[in-house]
């Protein structure tokens, strides 16, 4: 069972995070909202995959917050040499049966 998700820089979700409730949780918004992306982050966690795909295989630019991109490539244009925003850990969590955390992250190119 999940206890709590971090998203960083993943689609529309810049640092995100949510502590779930142990005995049931509904996500419920607008249009756009992040309900989707959510769930998607999560199987994205657990498996690896990607619309039935290896991440890597799946790599986009629309993978990424847009806000952390236009960043990223203001600092590249500035001569800067920023880290970009898919080398940091896109989602995260801890189980309640287990301390541990478990992640992934975008792979680089």
């Amino acid at each position: 069972m999940l206890s709590r998700i971090v998203i960083k820089n993943y689609r529309m979700f810049r640092d995100f995070e949510l502590a779930f409730n142990v005995e049931m949780n509904i996500l419920v918004g607008d249009n756009a909202a992040g309900k989707s992306t959510l769930i998607e982050a999560i199987g994205l966690a657990m498996t690896g995959l990607l619309h039935g795909r290896q991440m890597a295989q799946e790599l986009s630019p629309y993978l990424f917050n847009g806000g952390a991109v236009a960043e990223y490539l203001a600092a590249v244009r500035a001569g800067g040499k920023p880290t970009p925003p898919g080398s940091s850990s896109i989602c995260s969590w801890s189980k309640l049966t287990s301390p541990r955390s478990i992640g992934c992250a975008v792979p680089t190119t």
